[in-house]
């Protein structure tokens, strides 16, 4: 509220006055009835004085406790109309900023109905209008300002500006460890403005306020040892004797959780949602201070907790009791709710982990189905295109068990055809019990997006030219809503490996075979990237060269070395370690910084062939048919013969076996093809 006086108004009486700054007093007391009816005594008088009646529509709202926000909108927009200035942030002028409490409040209600991009254009012309002294008006300014920055994930931005604020603050008497508790989190810095509170009680709540921002900052920013200490410093801030605080707690959760310490996290989020617990925030509270459904959040951060503790199932029921209950909140009318509730989505990051979830549950017709609206949303996200295409892949292909699994053996012998004695052996084509999935029987009929190779190879291919865009190198972080911006580079060469290797496999089954190799190429140029990726870029590279007809090429990218490394770990380097690194992480997101200075990305779901001995073997039936092919079929039985030998007893996939007895066939060794046929297919009948 404001009743500085402009020169196209007449002064203020000083009655006037003094009921002003009763209805300031009472407002501050939150005696929102009160004040109101002493404003509108003013507004009486002053009928055209669009100040007074801003500040009674101000106080109105309030008593409605910040509902039919529709109301206030329509009359901030009068207010503007009165005061003869644009509303759109885009035609703000630098002389068009005489009514800062205007311009704060429109960004307030910007902020509270997700338009963060407009609140930001408002809150940076307007902080640029004040002088440096700090009046409560320029604070809440300076505070949204930097809620709206960490919204729009520029932490790098925000933590300046928390420096900057800090050093404006003058020096305070108050102790911050016996301050109150914090009125406002995070997410709702942002009442409208309307009095002058106790210089130091504000004070000490701005400075914890800035203490929970500037951690919330450095956790996002994979910066861990930073925000340990800053949230120790929290701690420290608010006392022990202080109720336990919402944003404190999750913070600190989210500490643990980007740690790796998630069993810890999860047990701090747990704990937060019983409604027993000593000294805890009401739900209701919560909703009000911060504007988070507590129910909500608590049930998609456990269900990423458990996600990442290998217990994907009921991270699946988590992410669909959250749904539910936010649902029970989006039925209710917008009207009949506070501007800081109105608007609050969580939808869309539920979908997304709803469908990352049931994609390593092998269920990806399903998954596809959430992670395509979710395209709608976060179509800048490579990670989401990825995510995707390897539904595609898993409908057409839900894995290769049977290449390390020994009971796949019995399928070696599809039929028998004639007698015992002179009978024939019919080999089975494929001994992957799995069929694709009909692309009709996959999702439903009215779906846009069917669940195809060349559908996949458009996602990997806009995954691509997100990665590889000179934005990267510019900003030096990789945006990946609704998950944290990845700065690393380490983590940042992952992905674009993960996609290159995708893309290598997509263009192999489509026979584009030119394009495999070319992204073969692209994949082992990478740097630091884990060795799964390598290997998997040596055996594509060599079946592209090989079905291209360039058998030369294909030997040396096959025996050129026989490393069969298939880990997820790639050590940090010197120049690109930071004091802490992470991975995919934000509440929908990743912890994999390990304690012994390597990153681990390793999937949830375990893949095959998961151990080196399982990998060289895939490698030397590479190898063997290249030789076969090539005519050299002594050397490709001996090559078969001496794995065999240096692995016997081991179970050998059908595709091995079907190789060598072949070979043994070719080359007259037919007493040989039957003692493999009696060993690798119980159900034979050989005589």
């Amino acid at each position: 509220m404001s009743y500085d006086e402009q020169s196209e108004f007449l002064p203020l009486s000083e009655t006037e006055r003094e009921v002003c700054e009763a209805a300031i007093n009472h407002f501050s007391e939150e005696d929102f009835h009160t004040s109101a009816d002493l404003l509108a005594n003013v507004v009486a008088n002053r009928p055209n004085d669009h100040r007074f009646k801003h500040n009674l529509a101000v106080a109105e709202f309030r008593q409605r406790n910040c509902k039919d926000w529709k109301k206030f909108s329509e009359e901030l927009t009068k207010a503007f109309s009165d005061a003869r200035l644009e509303q759109e942030p885009d035609l703000i002028k630098q002389d068009n900023l005489q009514y800062p409490v205007l311009w704060y409040n429109l960004a307030v209600v910007y902020f509270h109905q997700r338009r963060t991009r407009k609140a930001l254009a408002v809150l940076e012309k307007l902080s640029k209008t004040f002088s440096n002294v700090m009046t409560p008006l320029t604070k809440r300014t300076k505070l949204l300002l930097i809620d709206v920055l960490i919204r729009v994930q520029q932490y790098e931005r925000g933590l300046n500006e928390i420096e900057v604020f800090e050093a404006q603050l003058r020096p305070s008497s108050v102790d911050i460890s016996s301050a109150p508790k914090i009125a406002q989190g995070p997410t709702a810095v942002s009442q409208p403005a309307t009095t002058q509170v106790a210089d130091s009680k504000f004070d000490a709540e701005v400075r914890i306020k800035l203490q929970q921002y500037k951690t919330l900052c450095h956790l996002c920013m994979k910066s861990l040892k930073l925000g340990k200490k800053e949230c120790r410093q929290l701690f420290m801030a608010t006392g022990p004797s202080s109720p336990i605080t919402y944003v404190g707690t999750c913070l600190k959760a989210y500490h643990d959780y980007l740690r790796g310490n998630v069993k810890k996290a999860h047990k701090t989020i747990t704990n937060l949602k019983q409604p027993g617990t000593e000294n805890a925030e009401s739900h209701e509270n919560i909703l009000e201070k911060y504007g988070d459904l507590l129910n909500v959040v608590c049930l998609n951060n456990e269900a990423c907790c458990d996600f990442y503790l290998g217990k994907p199932t009921i991270a699946g029921m988590n992410f669909v009791k959250a749904a539910t209950e936010f649902d029970k909140y989006s039925e209710k009318d917008n009207s009949t709710l506070p501007l800081y509730a109105a608007k609050i989505n969580m939808k869309l990051e539920l979908m997304y982990n709803f469908g990352v979830t049931l994609l390593n549950l092998r269920r990806p017709a399903e998954a596809l189905k959430y992670l395509n609206m979710c395209l709608n949303f976060y179509f800048n996200n490579p990670r989401l295109w990825l995510r995707v295409a390897e539904c595609c892949i898993q409908i057409q292909k839900l894995g290769n068990e049977h290449l390390t699994v020994g009971d796949g053996r019995r399928n070696l012998i599809k039929d028998h055809n004639g007698s015992e004695t002179s009978g024939k052996i019919v080999f089975a084509d494929s001994f992957n019990e799995y069929k694709p999935t009909n692309n009709e029987d996959a999702v439903k009929e009215n779906d846009k997006e069917k669940p195809t190779l060349e559908y996949a190879n458009i996602c990997l291919e806009n995954a691509l030219r997100l990665v590889e865009s000179d934005s990267i190198a510019n900003e030096g972080c990789l945006y990946v809503k609704p998950s944290t911006p990845i700065s690393s580079i380490q983590e940042i060469n992952s992905l674009h490996a993960a996609i290159l290797c995708a893309a290598a496999y997509v263009q192999l089954k489509l026979e584009n075979y030119p394009l495999a190799i070319k992204r073969c190429h692209q994949l082992m140029s990478l740097h630091n990237i884990p060795g799964a990726y390598q290997y998997l870029a040596k055996m594509y590279l060599g079946e592209a060269y090989f079905k291209y007809g360039q058998l030369t090429k294909a030997h040396e990218a096959l025996f050129q070395e026989n490393s069969c490394d298939v880990n997820f770990y790639v050590s940090p380097e010197s120049e690109d370690k930071k004091d802490d690194t992470g991975s995919e992480c934000s509440w929908p997101g990743q912890p994999s910084a390990g304690t012994n200075g390597t990153v681990n990305v390793k999937p949830v779901s375990e893949w095959n062939p998961n151990d080196e001995i399982s990998a060289k073997a895939i490698l030397v039936y590479n190898q063997a048919v290249k030789l076969a092919s090539s005519g050299e079929l002594d050397k490709a039985s001996e090559h078969l013969r001496q794995w065999i030998s240096k692995n016997e007893g081991r179970a050998l996939a059908p595709e091995f076996m079907k190789l060598a007895i072949y070979l043994h066939i070719r080359l007259g060794n037919i007493a040989k093809a039957k003692s493999l046929l009696k060993t690798s297919a119980g159900n034979g009948r050989l005589q």
